[in-house]
């Protein structure tokens, strides 16, 4: 996820450069690229997803904080990591979109978008039990 996110900013450039250039060898690369990396982002979503979705009442590692409170703080854990890739497959999906010449897929991907932003205010809304 975080190798991911770093990878933004390159794949932004060189795609300026590439749409700059007319290049479309290297758009369709930046393409099958950041594709990758999306799919991948997607699959840890899905997991992350489970993870959030099905709380369980873990048993505390430490002595000092109960399995009660262990089970919050580790849904609260899995709710902010589901927020953050949620996040940054938002970014993937948008870069994806300006990378993507086939107006099918694009619409694919428009969905997509529509759908992280939903469950990112759905995370949003759910979170708001662990403000201070």
């Amino acid at each position: 996820m975080m190798r991911c996110l770093a990878r933004i900013s390159s794949i932004v450039e060189y795609g300026r450069e590439a749409f700059k250039n007319g290049d479309m060898d290297e758009i369709a690369n930046l393409r099958n690229e950041t594709q990758d990396l999306y799919d991948g982002l997607r699959k840890t979503a899905n997991k992350l997803h489970t993870q959030y979705r099905v709380p369980v009442q873990q048993k505390s590692f430490f002595s000092e904080i109960s399995d009660h409170v262990f089970s919050i703080r580790l849904h609260a854990h899995w709710q902010r990591t589901y927020g953050l890739v949620l996040a940054i497959a938002m970014f993937f999906n948008r870069i994806l979109c300006s990378l993507t010449l086939v107006v099918d897929h694009s619409n694919t991907l428009r969905l997509e978008a529509t759908y992280f932003a939903k469950e990112i205010i759905a995370v949003a809304k759910d979170a708001v039990i662990f403000d201070p």
